[in-house]
């Protein structure tokens, strides 16, 4: 069997998967047939439950959001597209861990009618490690502070200098299918298909 890459990037109303709601879902990677792939859809959730914070990242209320998909036919189709795979992105725990609850957790009384019917086998690779670990690996000194490489895994910003590739925007705003289709390019670009 071959192994799979998904990059995955989600819009929240907040930080705790706990209490807060996914609101746009991104995916670009490979299909369960082996073709590359990208898609995005929104989920519903109470307006009110959106924070300041999430909604100055988003754009919220400031820019057009994908086509609503319901609760229901997402798990479906998340639990197609994300089983058994490895997926990828810049911090891959904070959605995995909003994944999680969402596809697996007891959340009859958040999303009504759907009770757990899988163990979720996936696993994560953070671009933000490989990233730093292939520029150390080979010796490369990119990011320039007093003169000495990166001693810890990098953020956002520093990955984007060292493998030379922007994450792109909707005005200022992030949405969940550019950063997904930014982390599955810095990952293809460190990790070619071939040698995967």
């Amino acid at each position: 069997m071959s192994r799979r890459f998904v990059a995955v990037d989600l819009e929240t109303t907040g930080v705790d998967p706990k209490q807060d709601y996914i609101i746009e879902v991104g995916l670009a990677g490979e299909a369960p047939d082996g073709h590359y792939f990208e898609s995005e859809f929104s989920l519903p959730f109470p307006e009110e439950a959106m924070s300041e914070g999430a909604a100055a990242v988003n754009g919220w209320g400031k820019r057009l959001f994908p086509r609503l998909m319901e609760n229901g036919p997402a798990i479906d189709y998340l639990a197609t597209m994300l089983d058994d795979v490895y997926i990828v992105g810049k911090n891959p725990s904070f959605d995995e861990a909003f994944l999680r609850l969402f596809l697996c957790g007891d959340l009859r009384s958040r999303w009504s009618g759907y009770s757990p019917k899988w163990p979720w086998h996936h696993r994560l690779v953070d671009v933000g490690c490989l990233a730093w670990g292939a520029c150390n690996a080979l010796e490369m000194q990119v990011i320039k502070k007093d003169k000495n490489p990166l001693s810890h895994p990098p953020n956002v910003e520093q990955v984007e200098t060292m493998v030379g590739s922007m994450r792109s925007k909707v005005g200022e705003y992030h949405t969940a299918l550019l950063d997904a289709r930014w982390a599955y390019g810095i990952f293809r670009s460190i990790v070619p298909k071939e040698d995967s």
